[in-house]
């Protein structure tokens, strides 16, 4: 892939900056930092807010019989970071079963229960 220059990246970072400016009219124009931490950022956003058509346009042409589009589907498959375990609340499901417990006498041995064979709610 061929190095962009300089004055490639900051042409490319003017133009999206400019699309983001005619999407929400009301930023205002930022131009802090370096130009190409600012055009990651950019393609991170651009990517993050239209990765559902680029994979259904990646799919498309892997129906197509693309091969190119095959391995970039299989790459970002791969890169894919795994699902967060699910917690289920573990800490909350351990706390209330190490909860605190009866200390007091049974309800065999509390006043009134002299018969055993009645059950005690």
């Amino acid at each position: 892939m061929p190095e962009a220059t300089e004055e490639e990246i900051k042409e490319i970072v003017k133009r999206m900056e400019e699309k983001e400016q005619e999407r929400n009219p009301k930023l205002k124009k930022r131009v802090r930092g370096d130009a190409l931490t600012r055009l990651c950022k950019a393609s991170a956003r651009t990517v993050r807010e239209n990765s559902g058509a680029i994979v259904k346009s990646l799919y498309d042409g892997v129906l197509q019989g693309d091969v190119s589009c095959a391995k970039l589907l299989v790459v970002l498959i791969e890169k894919l970071p795994p699902p967060k375990p699910r917690s289920y609340q573990w800490k909350k499901i351990l706390d209330l079963a190490n909860g605190p417990q009866w200390t007091g006498p049974l309800p065999s041995e509390m006043p009134g229960h002299e018969n055993d064979d009645e059950p005690v709610y």
